[in-house]
């Protein structure tokens, strides 16, 4: 009975170990512990009236090595961060800072007008603006009516009128009627043969 007084943290559970095991597996091997991992650059998004607002921190990245580019409603950064070549590999004892090229797209609630985006960088937070793109507003269309009053209005859709009743003998007849076409093929046996 002692083992249904254990709690739960303290049973055996294989699935734990094998994430912990493939946790500390990663860490040594040198990256970050795979259940911990964040999607770099962080950002947050706001929607300011008018207009969206990104701030993505970028700690230690060149500005001139960012790319912002919109297409749609989707946002994408590109960039690099370069490792600090003044610290040799055999001097470090930890490195937790993500270094090399990155990527991160970001799907907004709704289209942006591209060619007014505008980013800057400061203090290492990328600030980007992004006007939202004007929805068209419905726009009431008049309905009117017909009548043998109005000819003008009724000629113009004639088209759409149903067809009058014709008899059979008023319909335009095929330039190939089916009666006229013959199908030469062999004769065919009970057996399935010709």
């Amino acid at each position: 009975m002692e083992d249904a007084t254990l709690d739960q943290a303290e049973r055996w559970d294989p699935l734990r170990l094998l994430g912990e095991e493939v946790g500390r597996m990663f860490e040594r091997l040198g990256g970050a512990s795979w259940r911990t991992a964040r999607p770099f650059p962080t950002m947050n998004v706001y929607e300011k009236g008018h207009r969206f607002l990104i701030l993505a921190e970028l700690p230690g990245v060149d500005p001139a090595a960012i790319e912002v580019s919109v297409a749609g409603d989707t946002l994408t950064i590109r960039g690099e961060r370069r490792r600090d070549d003044r610290v040799p590999d055999d001097q470090y004892r930890r490195q937790e800072r993500p270094f090399g090229h990155w990527e991160r797209s970001v799907t907004l609630p709704e289209s942006v007008l591209a060619n007014e985006v505008s980013a800057d960088i400061e203090n290492g937070v990328l600030r980007i603006e992004l006007p939202k793109a004007v929805r068209p507003r419905p726009q009431q269309i008049p309905v009117t009516a017909r009548s043998a009053k109005n000819p003008g209005n009724a000629s113009r859709h004639r088209a759409l009128d149903p067809p009058q009743s014709q008899n059979a003998s008023q319909l335009p007849r095929p330039t190939s009627p089916a009666s006229e076409i013959e199908i030469n093929s062999p004769a065919v046996s009970d057996e399935g043969q010709p």
